[in-house]
C-alpha cells in the first residue's frame, strides 16, 4: 500500500511539473507568435501605403483591415483569462495570413516594399 502511495504522489508531481513547463512553453509560443504577427502586419501596412490609390481598394483594403482586426482581437484574447488565451494563436495566424495577402497583391502591382 505504501509503495502505491509513493508512485501516486510521484506521478502527481510529474504531472504538475509537466503542466507548469507546458504552460510556460505555450506562453512563450504565443509571445513569439505575437511578435511575428506584429511584424507581418507592420510590413503589410508599409506595403499597402506604397500602393497607388486605385490599388488600395477592394480586396487590398479589405485584407489590410482584416489583418489589423485579427491582430487587435488576438491581443485582446492574450490579455484575457487563461481560458481565452488559447484563442489568441489562431487570431495571430489569421493576421499573418491576411498580411501576406496584402503583400502578394502589392507584389503583383510591382511595389518593391511588398517583397
Amino acid at each position: 500500500m505504501n509503495f502505491i502511495n509513493i508512485i501516486s504522489k510521484s506521478t502527481i508531481i510529474l504531472f504538475l511539473i509537466f503542466g507548469i513547463l507546458n504552460s510556460n512553453l505555450f506562453a512563450q509560443n504565443l509571445n513569439d507568435l505575437q511578435k511575428t504577427a506584429a511584424k507581418a502586419v507592420e510590413a503589410a501596412s508599409v506595403c499597402y501605403r506604397s500602393l497607388p490609390s486605385h490599388a488600395q481598394s477592394g480586396s487590398t483594403v479589405s485584407s489590410m483591415l482584416d489583418a489589423r482586426k485579427y491582430y487587435d482581437d488576438a491581443v485582446k484574447f492574450l490579455n484575457m483569462n487563461e481560458a481565452h488565451r488559447s484563442m489568441a494563436g489562431p487570431y495571430f495566424n489569421n493576421a499573418i495570413s491576411y498580411s501576406n495577402v496584402v503583400k502578394q497583391i502589392g507584389n503583383a502591382y510591382g511595389s518593391k516594399l511588398c517583397n
